[in-house]
C-alpha cells in the first residue's frame, strides 16, 4: 500500500501498487531492464588501501582506490546512491576484519560473498592494459614488462567481480573510469 498525497496535503488516497512496473508508471518514470539487475560491489581489502568496483547488468559503473580508513564511508555512500545487493570480497589479506566491518556498516539484506583472490594482482595487471590500452611509447614495451602508472586495487576488485560472475564485465561508457 502506498500513500499518495494530492494537492497541499489535505486529501490523501491509498493506491495499491501491484508491482514495480505499476509504481514506475504511477510516478511517471521510465525503467530499463538494467534497473532490475542486482548491484554488486567488488571489494579488494587491504591494510593501507582498498579497491572498490561497482557493477550492475554486466557493466562496471564505478571503480576507485581509496585509503583503508575511507573505504567504509565510500561503501556506505555508494549503497545510498546505488543500492548494493551483494559484496564480493577477496578472501586473503585482512578479509575477515573487512567482512565484519561491512556486516556492521551495511544492512543485513546485503550479502557478502568471499572469492578466491589468489593471483588476482597479476591478473589485474593484464586486465588494466585491456581496459586502458597503452599510449605512445608504452605500446613498444612487452605487456609482461609494463607496470600500470597507478595502484590497481580497483582493477583487482573488478577481477573479483568477474570471478564471481564467471565472465568478463565491460566498463560503462557514461562513467569512463
Amino acid at each position: 500500500m502506498v500513500e499518495h498525497t494530492l494537492g497541499k496535503g489535505e486529501v490523501t488516497s491509498s493506491i495499491l501498487v501491484t508491482g514495480l512496473g505499476s509504481l514506475v508508471a504511477l510516478l511517471g518514470l521510465t525503467m530499463h531492464v538494467d534497473d532490475l539487475a542486482p548491484t554488486l560491489l567488488g571489494f579488494d581489502p587491504g591494510r593501507d588501501k582498498c579497491g572498490l568496483a561497482l557493477a550492475r547488468a554486466n557493466k562496471i559503473w564505478r571503480h576507485e582506490v581509496v585509503p583503508s580508513d575511507r573505504a567504509l564511508a565510500l561503501v556506505q555512500q555508494w549503497h545510498c546512491i546505488y543500492g548494493i545487493n551483494h559484496v564480493i570480497i577477496g578472501n586473503q589479506t585482512t578479509s575477515t576484519h573487512w567482512r565484519q566491518q561491512l556486516q556492521t556498516h551495511l544492512p543485513a539484506a546485503v550479502t557478502i560473498h568471499p572469492v578466491d583472490e589468489r593471483n588476482s594482482t597479476l591478473v589485474a595487471r593484464d586486465r588494466y592494459w585491456q581496459i586502458f590500452p597503452p599510449q605512445g611509447w608504452q605500446r613498444l614495451i612487452p605487456q609482461g614488462l609494463r607496470l600500470p602508472p597507478r595502484p590497481i586495487d580497483d582493477i583487482v576488485a573488478i577481477v573479483l567481480l568477474e570471478r564471481y560472475c564467471g565472465h568478463r564485465l565491460t566498463l560503462q561508457e557514461a562513467y569512463g573510469g
